[in-house]
């Protein structure tokens, strides 16, 4: 295969045949059997795969449209702090303050998780108040529609964000002038709390949090509330594909991504296989993301991604 180069260790093979198992039934017989010639392995689908691959593209329209109940990733800006305004739990989001007992029976058993589990550390810097020193986050607890209370960080900041790419709107533009366009939406698993990117010191000590007990905590991974979360985790991909690309030049400029979310654009079903296994495989050769099968999408069109559950395309 022109331009590819493939994994060569043990971790990343693994990765690469599950994904490619993955995403195989949601490709034509024949388009896998020409882009499987290009490998001293022959690989082609049986009928039963065909049959399941059909099931399975009719399983992504209703996936695509019903986005799992999950935490937000950030404090929405209209959550209601008091409980004389929580009159509507349904469609309301409800803040509970890091001094509310609530709050600490809430947090208070995440924090020492995430600490036995190596995700936070103890930070050694004072904890000022947060009028004083707006980079240190709070521990809440938050109560979104459907949930009960869970453990969030509330900053009190916010920074200046880039205009991020308009997926849908990039892939009708490509599809005007290749009208037999497919797309693959791919999306690297996440833990529900933080985003699988370590980052340095300078940026750790502005996404620390103090708990009710007044201690202050570090993050060793992105927390997803982080307000730096959106640029950093762009940036991480971006910095995935580039260093470990496998992707020719004309065939880069057509793998587009927001935030965590990577779209791949081709001309046909073949090329669409073939930049989708590329782009897959350059993601997780670092072993620092993993495709999330569940929340990817493979060989669709332009109407699927407008029809599809905008949280998928990384829009909150």
């Amino acid at each position: 295969m022109s331009g590819f180069e493939p994994p060569d260790d043990i971790f990343s093979i693994g990765m690469a045949c599950q994904t490619c198992a993955a995403m195989i039934l949601h490709f034509s017989g024949s388009c896998w059997a020409e882009v499987s010639a290009e490998y001293t392995l022959k690989l082609e689908k049986c009928p039963d795969d065909e049959a399941v691959g059909l099931a399975l593209r009719k399983d992504q329209l209703g996936r695509s449209q019903n986005h799992p109940l999950e935490r937000s990733e950030e404090v929405p800006e209209n959550a209601v702090t008091s409980l004389g305004e929580y009159s509507q739990p349904d469609v309301q989001v409800f803040m509970e303050s890091r001094n509310s007992r609530l709050a600490d029976r809430t947090t208070r058993p995440v924090i020492a998780h995430l600490y036995k589990e190596g995700l936070i550390k103890s930070s050694y810097d004072p904890a000022p108040p947060q009028e004083t020193n707006p980079a240190i986050g709070v521990a809440i607890a938050l109560t979104e529609p459907g949930r009960s209370p869970a453990f969030a960080i509330s900053y009190n900041f916010s920074v200046v964000k880039e205009n991020p790419n308009n997926l849908v709107e990039e892939a009708k533009a490509f599809l005007k002038q290749n009208p037999g366009a497919r797309f693959s939406i791919l999306r690297p698993w996440s833990f529900s709390m933080f985003f699988p990117a370590k980052f340095g010191e300078a940026l750790r000590k502005k996404s620390t949090f103090v708990d009710m007990p007044g201690r202050t905590w570090e993050c060793e991974f992105l927390p997803k509330e982080s307000p730096y979360s959106d640029w950093y985790m762009k940036q991480n991909v971006e910095q995935e594909i580039e260093r470990y690309t496998i992707l020719l030049p004309q065939e880069r400029s057509k793998v587009l991504h927001r935030r965590d979310v990577i779209l791949v654009m081709a001309e046909n079903e073949i090329d669409c296989l073939r930049d989708t296994m590329k782009t897959a495989c350059a993601l997780q050769s670092s072993r620092l993301f993993e495709l999330d099968v569940n929340k990817s999408f493979f060989n669709v069109d332009a109407e699927f991604l407008e029809r599809m559950d905008a949280r998928y395309l990384g829009v909150v």
